[in-house]
């Protein structure tokens, strides 16, 4: 026996469990009454699929070595109850209390009398229209900002954690992958490995690159999702998207017939590896939608019926060995605009400047001070002290140029500017030449003695 019998009573016989609403990796969720109030609740108990077991109503673990991973694990469960808590969104589901009972923890929610877009998508067995995806498109963006203002990243957006009731209204579930936002230092706060689900988490997810993170994680899996609604596909991994040389990237993402460029567009741009290039907020994809005048928040979604099959959730991957890969870097400025009116990349300013290319400048700045300095500077370089003459010393001649350095370093920063944003070359491999290139100059120069 995995799951609580019905009847089972909870609390002292505050809450009733009448039967299994679904089951995941690390929990199983029942449909309950609160007795006192005869109302329908949900509540999700903390069990280990594969490691825990049960002695009666108990949580049990087998294997004693493994117990202090379970108390870990449900300490980020109960933690993930007080970010449900915290938000106060019709959007997203909210939580009514949180024990210890039975070796394990629970959490009480609202009871939702409908379906998760993965349980509709099976009892259908097609796609959803284009119309009723925009119709749950703006709720969907509602839930995620009040996340995302709460200083919080949802990290597994996906249609099985999309709940919809029969009047239509959307309630976003199951933060067990969420982290706290660093207010200090951006990305994640986090010491553990971050879960995620194959074909909805982006590239700097699956590299456990926390200071990556930021709102276009939850904005690619909100694309991966749309994907999935819209084709009744499982969306590809990052790698396929890149391993598609098509413009569109219709050979990785091929969608239904009947769904709209625009929508497409939607979701490539949602979708894009590099997340500089996604929109970089809720409130930049909302912005998209007003700009093309969509009609999404004004379109009712059909009445779905209730599915009480138990429905196992799409593995969700529980990432134990972070590996940390090279930066992830993307040209900046705003040379395209796409249909839907807004830039396709950041606002090149003077602020992202210095934020994007710091790196770059400090390299470009030391490596026009030793360009200078060794083979200008330092008299010991050139034979009877001769600069201009000198068979290395191919700068010597400008020696004399009172701003000789900071000319050398505008131009150093121009041309990488310019590889970067137009070669697509990113930022290490820029840096790697500058520091390539002067030692190339100092061995030649050495070698001329």
């Amino acid at each position: 026996m995995q799951h609580l019998q019905p009847n089972t009573t909870l609390q002292g016989g505050k809450y009733r469990i009448e039967r299994v609403l679904g089951q995941g990796g690390f929990g199983i969720t029942y449909l309950a009454e609160q007795t006192s109030l005869q109302r329908k609740v949900a509540i999700k108990e903390f069990f280990m699929k594969d490691e825990n077991d049960r002695d009666g109503s108990s949580v049990t673990m087998p294997n004693t070595t493994k117990q202090e991973l379970f108390l870990g694990q449900m300490e980020k469960f109960k933690k993930e109850a007080k970010r449900m808590f915290a938000i106060k969104n019709e959007h997203v589901i909210g939580v009514q209390d949180l024990f210890e009972e039975n070796g394990t923890a629970y959490y009480v929610m609202d009871y939702v009398d409908g379906e998760n877009l993965a349980e509709r998508l099976k009892r259908t067995g097609k796609p959803m229209t284009e119309q009723e995806v925009c119709a749950i498109l703006p709720q969907i963006l509602d839930a995620l900002k009040s996340v995302h203002d709460a200083g919080i990243w949802h990290l597994d957006l996906k249609p099985a954690n999309i709940l919809i009731d029969k009047s239509g209204i959307v309630k976003l579930i199951d933060f067990g992958a969420s982290k706290q936002l660093n207010a200090q230092k951006g990305g994640a706060t986090t010491s553990t490995a971050i879960s995620y689900t194959n074909g909805y988490a982006p590239r700097e997810q699956m590299e456990q690159n926390y200071d990556k993170f930021g709102p276009w994680t939850d904005i690619y899996a909100l694309g991966a999702t749309l994907y999935n609604l819209l084709t009744n596909k499982r969306p590809p991994l990052p790698s396929d998207i890149d391993d598609d040389e098509t413009e569109d990237k219709h050979a990785a993402l091929p969608f239904a017939q009947g769904v709209s460029d625009e929508m497409k567009n939607l979701v490539l741009q949602f979708m894009n590896t590099n997340r500089k290039r996604r929109p970089q907020g809720i409130s930049d994809v909302f912005r998209m939608l007003d700009e093309k005048q969509a009609k999404v928040k004004n379109t009712i979604v059909k009445s779905v019926e209730v599915n009480t099959e138990v429905i196992e959730d799409e593995e969700t991957i529980i990432a134990t060995d972070p590996k940390y890969a090279p930066q992830i870097t993307s040209d900046l400025g705003t040379e395209e605009v796409d249909e839907y009116g807004i830039d396709d990349e950041p606002e090149l300013t003077i602020d992202s400047l210095i934020k994007e290319y710091w790196l770059t400048a400090l390299f470009c700045l030391l490596a026009s001070f030793l360009f200078w300095y060794i083979g200008c500077g330092n008299p010991d370089n050139f034979v009877g002290g001769d600069r201009s003459n000198h068979p290395a010393n191919l700068l010597g001649s400008l020696y004399n140029m009172r701003f000789f350095v900071p000319l050398l370093f505008l131009i150093l920063l121009s041309i990488s500017f310019v590889v970067r944003k137009y070669f697509k070359i990113s930022e290490n491999i820029v840096n790697l030449v500058l520091v390539g290139g002067f030692l190339l100059y100092f061995f030649i120069l050495m070698s001329s003695h």
